[in-house]
């Protein structure tokens, strides 16, 4: 079987006596394998032990791409001019698994009728039977299903809602890795999400919907995908950001009692609205903290020693006193501290942040710096912190 991604820059290509288009690689391994014409069925074979062999694996190069490089030969072109003209246009698009979706496409009518109907549907079942290893006959079968039973059978859900959300994707690769976001962002409802009424649905939405799941279910997330529409450089910064003030909410409500704190996240109606309220529960954690919290709580000893500039936060009542000044949800912090998980820091110049430090092994690193209301610091500063803990690793007699 092969899993490995063919080059084709490495490979030679010709078509031998009886129509086959034949490949000789070199890397990543040396292999020769044909695939039959279309009208033959688009079966890719593998040469072993002196004969051919039928694989049903992918052989991982995206056939129709071969006609935007160097190989894009008459031959090539005639190879693949066989195929019908509508399904190769309508193919050339998905990369991931594409050899076997052509041979689907070419030897099974129900996945053509699929294909025709619900095209990116039809790909995940193929890419999915690739990544999943599902037999011939799985696939057969579930090619003779309704639509709703081949989207059940790929991620779970089993809703013509989500049918409609799927018709309105917009890939951006096609990827092996879209099609399992995709199975990740419908096991999680994305599909109902305030966003999926949009014309078209955009994969960076999907991206980071599934790397901030509890965000991603809110009023104020699906507001920030459809104003942008496409992903710009600071996407990524400021959904990462919120989904942190997100979580730090949620953390800051359990120390506050608040019970209902879910629910009032997800009335928030922008990004900016969750911050504030973010914000103002911090605010209220640290004012309560400051009345209620007598005397001297040290915490475990810090893994390195600051410097002139960087000073290391060693008790409850220091860690409390930053989050007050800082305005930030420092405190929330503490579990983490008294375990040993995270250390806090507080740097003075080139600007006033608070850093969290952690261990990986004996390599320190920062994980968070952040300035008064979780303001973003500067390169200046992460410069300063680098340098810091640069010269804490060095051995002792060498600094």
């Amino acid at each position: 079987m092969m899993s490995v991604p063919v080059n084709a820059e490495m490979m030679n290509i010709r078509i031998d006596a009886n129509d086959h288009l034949e490949f000789q690689i070199s890397q990543p391994f040396s292999a020769l394998f044909r695939f039959k014409p279309w009208e033959e069925g688009f079966t890719f074979e593998i040469f072993e032990d002196g004969d051919w062999h039928v694989e049903l694996s992918d052989c991982g190069l995206p056939l129709l791409g071969l006609l935007h490089t160097e190989h894009n030969t008459p031959c090539v072109l005639r190879f693949l001019s066989r195929i019908p003209a509508d399904i190769r246009h309508r193919v050339q698009h998905y990369t991931f698994a594409q050899a076997n979706l052509l041979r689907w496409l070419a030897i099974n009518g129900y996945a053509r009728e699929l294909f025709e109907s619900a095209p990116l549907l039809c790909w995940m079942l193929i890419a999915r039977q690739q990544q999943q290893g599902w037999p011939e006959s799985h696939v057969e079968k579930l090619l003779k299903s309704s639509r709703t039973q081949v989207l059940s059978a790929i991620s779970g859900i089993g809703q013509k809602s989500a049918l409609k959300w799927l018709a309105k994707i917009q890939l951006d690769r096609a990827s092996s890795h879209e099609c399992s976001l995709l199975v990740d962002a419908l096991r999680m409802n994305f599909h109902r999400s305030l966003c999926a009424a949009q014309p078209k649905i955009q994969m960076h939405w999907i991206r980071y919907a599934t790397r901030y799941e509890a965000l991603s279910s809110s009023r104020a997330f699906s507001k920030y995908c459809v104003d942008n529409p496409q992903e710009t450089s600071d996407f990524r910064h400021v959904v990462s950001q919120h989904a942190r003030f997100w979580d730090d909410a949620i953390a800051v409500a359990r120390v506050l009692g608040i019970e209902d704190a879910h629910i009032a996240l997800q009335r928030c109606v922008d990004l900016d609205s969750v911050r504030r309220l973010h914000d103002r529960w911090t605010d209220r954690m640290n004012q309560r903290q400051a009345l209620v919290v007598h005397g001297a709580t040290p915490f475990p000893e810090p893994p390195i020693p600051g410097n002139e500039t960087i000073h290391p936060i060693t008790s409850l009542e220091d860690l409390q006193a930053e989050g007050r000044l800082m305005h930030h949800c420092v405190s929330v912090y503490e579990p983490a501290i008294r375990k040993g998980e995270c250390y806090i820091y507080r740097i003075l110049k080139p600007e006033r942040a608070t850093i969290e430090v952690s261990l990986t092994g004996n390599q320190a690193r920062a994980r968070q710096v952040k300035l008064a209301y979780n303001g973003r610091t500067s390169n200046e500063t992460r410069l300063e912190i680098e340098s810091w803990l640069v010269e804490a690793s060095k051995p002792a007699g060498s600094r």
